[in-house]
């Protein structure tokens, strides 16, 4: 996934839509997903995609990681800054 287009909020938008079991098989199954409005297409195309729930879970992890990292970073550095 590109950082730039699906960024922290976006990723937990996209893991907070549910869709039962039947719903997603038939969206899967679909054959003809041109017609459908432009948010099913996006969903018909991502629910193709081999371990779709836990690469949004790996990449909410590693959104929320790096800024996890970037603040401790920070804090490290003003700590560091103040002891020399």
């Amino acid at each position: 996934m590109d950082e730039t287009v699906f960024t922290g909020d976006i990723v937990k938008e996209l893991q907070r839509i549910e869709l039962g079991a039947a719903e997603r098989a038939q969206l899967i199954a679909l054959q003809n997903p041109e017609q459908l409005k432009t948010a099913e297409q996006f969903l018909h195309c991502m629910m193709r995609v081999p371990g779709y729930d836990l690469r949004l879970e790996c990449f909410a992890f590693r959104s929320g990681f790096d800024d996890w990292s970037q603040g401790t970073r920070m804090v490290l550095l003003m700590v560091t800054l103040n002891y020399s």
